[in-house]
């Protein structure tokens, strides 16, 4: 056994010092490492080439061995490396969560004989070919040789590291050489099954903190067919997601565990990724231009070449370019001439002792988008005695709160304007339906968030004047792909020129729409919250009595992540950053209770759920929506935000309000709210190894926690709604004047 400052290790096989066949051979052996430390990755080194491994094979002697509290450890290895003849010195690497590789041993070997060969493998699929066309396409600025170069260099090949085997046979189609990872997530889409034994469980994991379940069961097209004989391939498909950490270089390893019916685990299959992370997948497209897009392919498909990866050929090549060549063309951007946004806030108006408004919203639920469109509506109704129509894509909770302030609440099927296949469709549709709800005679149309642009066109069928609000940190084009039909997209580029007003919260979300508009209508009017509503919660509930009644320890740290559980939120790398803190810090982790408070009946928060049980920490649980937020505010020693899109998180000013030593991600507005280092410890988004560490520091030192929760709560006057409502207020009377 091989013991460094950061691990134990042992390479089992070829021995030190031995003559092996040149060519390709296998290492094996085992890392398991030091306290402190985690390895998600694993290579060997012969001069400048490296050589991917895989890394996390279960071993029950080692768990058993180093007292793990886990019945095995993912510790075993494999690599196949090329041996040229003579004498070798390979040294093997590991790959810690801190993004470093760290020396793990070294091996003397001298090569003789004759060389065996690889196996072929693979090619690149048409589809993945299509992937980095497109995204080389997007590069800012435009892409040149050395760009389109350091893409092609990125992908893996072989992807399968560890490919379909006996008495296991499986097959991974996504995640695929080259996939999208949409915050910070793979999509996994594959089949496997076992000669002999049925399949129990079935998990991924990539960094080997957290191992994620599987769907398994059903069939998989063409499995059954193949493998006639095999009882199992009836029932072999698995779906689900494999989250990636950013701070991890790529390519990324996916490990596909299954554990069979007899109790046994094993590491089946493991495939190598070039994730697109969300940023890169929001890019717009150039202009368009035919000339640029064939230049740009022949550009690419000659780099990948060059490395010698074959691309798939046949039947799907073609079709491939034309859909992209379509893509490209409905999706590229008419105009870049953005003027910027308007100089400053309207006066207010007058507009009638009443103005009549119709505000539209996607849903009516405990959200951060309907929740300011309540508080907005209230002041309308209070301050300028506004009558109300809310017009809402789905009934829920928030109906009440809108009927206390003498709106009328409408709920319409909304997906119907959304599976319009033309802006012309999409007028018929509203008009029909305006006519059959009676709407007609407003001032003003209010369409918050983007999912309500078609309120756009009504304001143009009614004849008044309309006010888009845009939340999402995203540009429309990725927003709706595969949301909306293809078709009619051009109608949501027409909301954005046509809208009376177009009001952003920060110039991080404005800029991902200029690409579509001309941005003469462009507003930044920032969210806001009700302090003195907060301040009047503090004074009747003290910190003690909000413990108290969560049931917490007097020594007990409340680290709180609150927002609806979904995956734009981020909640997945919450819990990885958890089980690295009790790995790396036992002591600070034991001492916290860790909840995600917004939990709801979806696919994501029943993965979540799963992951959080196989983790056993009794400590880490998800707490259903509510509207009791304030009492987690109010009692927790740290609040953390895990978002890889927010323009500006309510969330986020009220842990502001409430004085929690806030833990972020720096996406979009957020950095406008808070300073790193100043009011927040903030962090790139997907990052777990700076998340935890920004968790451990916000914890470990708390008075320094205390003085960045103060600045923020000075900070946060800035957006009360009692000075930022009445602009709000003033832009919806000028866009309802604008049309009198």
């Amino acid at each position: 056994m091989h013991e460094s400052e950061s691990s134990f290790s042992n390479l089992e096989s070829p021995s030190a010092n031995t003559v092996v066949a040149p060519g390709w051979q296998q290492l094996r052996g085992w890392l398991v490492p030091k306290h402190g430390f985690h390895f998600v990755d694993i290579r060997a080194r012969i001069g400048a080439q490296n050589f991917p491994g895989v890394y996390g094979f279960p071993r029950a002697d080692l768990a058993a061995h180093f007292e793990s509290t886990r019945p095995w450890l993912p510790a075993e290895y494999t690599i196949a490396i090329e041996l040229p003849v003579g004498p070798i010195q390979v040294a093997i690497e590991a790959l810690t969560i801190t993004a470093r590789w760290e020396p793990v041993q070294t091996v003397t070997c001298t090569a003789q004989g004759i060389p065996t060969a690889r196996a072929m493998h693979d090619p690149l699929g048409a589809e993945e070919f299509a992937l980095a066309a497109e995204l080389s396409l997007k590069q800012v600025p435009a892409p040149d040789d050395q760009r389109i170069r350091a893409l092609a260099a990125s992908l893996p090949h072989p992807s399968a590291l560890r490919p379909n085997h006996p008495p296991f046979h499986g097959f991974i189609d996504e995640p695929a050489a080259l996939s999208p990872a949409l915050y910070g997530r793979l999509h996994v889409l594959g089949w496997l099954f076992h000669e002999t034994l049925p399949i129990k469980r079935a998990y991924v994991s990539t960094d080997l903190l957290v191992f994620q379940h599987l769907e398994i069961g059903g069939d998989f097209a063409g499995v059954r067919e193949r493998f006639p004989k095999q009882p199992h391939a009836r029932d072999c498909r698995i779906f689900g997601f494999a989250d990636v950490s950013s701070q991890l270089p790529s390519p990324v390893t996916a490990r596909f565990y299954a554990e069979l019916e007899d109790g046994s685990m094993h590491l089946a299959l493991a495939v190598q990724c070039r994730a697109i992370d969300t940023e890169e997948l929001k890019s717009p497209f150039p202009p368009f231009s035919s000339t640029r897009f064939f230049r740009n392919r022949r550009m690419v498909g000659q780099a990948i070449a060059d490395r010698g990866i074959p691309v798939e050929k046949g039947g799907k090549r073609w079709p491939q370019l034309r859909r992209d060549f379509v893509q490209y063309r409905r999706e590229a951007p008419t105009r870049r001439d953005s003027t910027g946004t308007l100089a400053a806030f309207p006066a207010a108006p007058a507009c009638g002792n009443k103005p009549r408004l119709l505000l539209i919203t996607h849903n009516l639920n405990r959200e951060g988008a309907p929740l300011l469109l309540v508080e907005y509506a209230r002041h309308l109704a209070k301050n300028h005695g506004a009558q109300l129509l809310v017009v809402s894509g789905q009934d829920g909770p928030l109906r009440d709160a809108f009927g206390e302030v003498g709106a009328t609440v409408d709920v319409v099927d909304t997906a119907h304007f959304l599976a319009a296949s033309s802006p012309a469709e999409l007028r018929g549709r509203i008009s029909a339906v305006a006519k059959e709800r009676g709407w007609a005679e407003f001032d003003a149309i209010i369409a918050n968030t983007l999912f309500s642009f078609w309120g756009v066109e009504l304001a143009s069928v009614l004849g008044c004047g309309s006010l888009l609000y845009i939340h999402e940190s995203t540009n429309p084009v990725t927003f709706f792909r595969e949301r909306i039909p293809a078709g009619l997209l051009p109608a949501v580029f027409q909301a954005l020129e046509a809208a009376a007003a177009v009001s952003f919260n920060t110039p991080a979300t404005q800029k991902y729409y200029q690409p579509y508009a001309s941005g003469k209508n462009f507003q930044l009017t920032s969210a806001w919250i009700d302090l003195s509503d907060i301040g009047i919660f503090r004074a009747a509930h003290s910190t003690r009595a909000r413990r108290d009644q969560l049931n917490l320890r007097p020594d007990e740290l409340l680290v709180a992540n609150v927002g609806t559980v979904c995956d734009r939120k981020g909640q997945h790398d919450f819990l990885r950053a958890v089980e690295w803190l009790w790995r790396s810090s036992p002591e600070l982790a034991r001492r916290c209770r860790f909840a995600m408070i917004g939990g709801r009946d979806t696919p994501y928060n029943r993965f979540l759920q799963q992951s959080v049980a196989d983790t056993g920490r009794a400590n880490i649980e998800i707490i259903s929506e509510t509207n009791r937020a304030y009492d987690y505010f109010g009692a927790a020693d740290l609040f953390v935000c895990t978002s890889y899109e927010e323009s500006f998180p309510r969330v986020v000013l009220e842990a502001m309000a409430f004085e929690v030593p806030i833990v972020s991600t720096n996406v979009h507005g957020i950095p406008y709210m808070l300073r790193n280092g100043e009011e927040a410890w903030l962090v790139n988004p997907g990052d777990i190894n700076a998340l935890t560490t920004a968790m451990r520091s916000a914890l470990e030192q708390p008075d320094l926690a205390k003085s960045r929760a103060n600045h923020a709560r000075r900070r946060v006057t800035e957006f009360d709604a009692a000075a930022v409502l009445p602009k709000h207020a003033a832009l919806t009377l000028a866009v309802a004047q604008s049309q009198a």
